[in-house]
């Protein structure tokens, strides 16, 4: 299996932002930060001596590596993204190439990147990488978003001697990285993001880099943070998505999404090619939220009940009717309808679905549906599948979880949907 098709398939992962910045927790001097919380280096210009001296107290005696990877395997989660070194330039690995880690700086010496390699090998996830390289707002020469930048001297030397001996360890030290997820190149030059290209490739030619290294460099698509592409994609992309308004801890942040929409935006990346990446924010003592926990056990309590419409995904062309009602995802050998609502007439009603369907049955219980197939007036397929026998579990589901799954099999390794004419 190639590294496309072996990312694909992961489909679902969890991102970890954890730093100095989360002890701060959105606030410095009594002052909330107007941004995120994990930029407040940055935006509320906290004095580089105050900034690097939290390393001294960052003791997050509740960051646990293998309870944390656990809980992803158990959620349904196959991948975990973890912020090697955010822009605020605290790296949170054992490194030569720059002091400022926390092996060397903070009191337990921990290097939290080698726990986490350990765990996610332990669990059975695959282990990506966060690296912040073109913005380090600890050292001279890494770039500031939405300030001036630094001269072109400075950044060669932080690009020559910090970001890309640090990437060198990283691809060395932990064994197997999955994915090196690159972040903000500003105006990085192509000759400058393609050093970090090339340094992967020959020390981890299996190692993905995320879309966001810049200059259409990258093995895949990353979309905006938080942005669901309209519809099906013709090559792979992953969405991140913070369950915060910040991606780092925030004191008084709450949840953007339910768990009901959280499955709803991992069903639609599922079925339109796409990976989901969605991310916590651990406390400065290493807490996830109680009830950022909460979001991701029911996801992944549906996970577990309807794990095969998630499996081995194929990407479903764009249906092309406007409607509310309904999602799809498949299978080489299913079609998926995740059902959104419970219709008044206890029908779903399909057009222009010409994969020839043998029987229809819910997904949880199994129970067979009635499932009548035929061909409108104008030529084109249509299907009717009747619920009632099943009313009760797709209630419940709905209810519950924000959909139900009816699962279609097929006859042909595909889905084929047929565009109006």
């Amino acid at each position: 299996m190639n590294k496309i098709q072996h990312f694909r398939d992961l489909r679902y992962g969890l991102f970890i932002h954890f730093g100095l910045y989360s002890m701060l927790g959105g606030y410095y001097e009594g002052k909330e930060t107007p941004f995120l919380a994990e930029w407040i280096r940055h935006s509320l210009h906290v004095p580089d001596a105050v900034y690097r001296k939290l390393a001294e107290s960052f003791d997050p005696v509740n960051f646990d590596a293998d309870a944390i990877c656990l809980f992803a395997r158990e959620n349904g989660m196959r991948y975990l993204c973890f912020t090697a070194k955010h822009h605020d330039g605290f790296a949170l690995f054992d490194s030569k190439a720059d002091a400022f880690n926390s092996v060397k700086k903070s009191p337990q010496k921990r290097d939290f990147v080698r726990e986490l390699a350990m765990s996610a090998k332990k669990h059975g996830l695959d282990l990506c990488l966060y690296y912040s390289q073109a913005q380090d707002w600890d050292h001279p020469g890494g770039k500031r978003a939405y300030d001036a930048q630094p001269d072109a001297s400075l950044f060669e030397a932080y690009l020559t001697h910090k970001c890309l001996p640090q990437i060198e360890e990283l691809l060395t030290q932990y064994g197997p990285i999955t994915m090196l997820w690159v972040d903000t190149p500003i105006d990085m030059t192509k000759k400058d993001s393609r050093k970090i290209t090339d340094l992967v490739r020959r020390l981890q030619p299996n190692c993905l880099i995320s879309g966001r290294v810049g200059h259409g460099l990258g093995d895949y698509m990353t979309t905006g943070d938080n942005r669901m592409p309209q519809g099906a994609q013709d090559r792979l992309w992953e969405m991140p998505a913070s369950l915060y308004t910040s991606w780092g801890y925030k004191d008084n942040d709450r949840p953007l999404v339910s768990h009901r929409e959280l499955l709803r935006l991992l069903t639609k990346a599922v079925g339109r090619g796409g990976n989901l990446l969605v991310n916590v924010g651990p406390d400065g003592a290493g807490n996830i939220p109680d009830e950022a926990l909460f979001i991701l056990q029911e996801a992944g309590h549906f996970l577990r009940v309807y794990h095969e419409a998630f499996d081995a995904p194929l990407t479903v062309p764009d249906y092309p009717y406007e409607q509310d009602d309904f999602l799809f995802s498949a299978s080489p050998s299913k079609l998926f309808i995740h059902l959104l609502r419970w219709p008044d007439d206890q029908l779903i009603e399909l057009y222009h679905v010409e994969s020839p369907v043998t029987e229809a049955i819910e997904l949880q219980s199994k129970t067979k549906l009635e499932l009548l197939t035929g061909r409108d007036l104008e030529g084109h397929a249509y299907m009717k599948i009747r619920l009632d026998r099943c009313e009760s579990e797709i209630q419940y589901a709905i209810d519950r979880f924000g959909q139900a799954v009816l699962a279609l099999t097929l006859t042909e390794p595909s889905v084929s949907i047929s565009n109006l004419s």
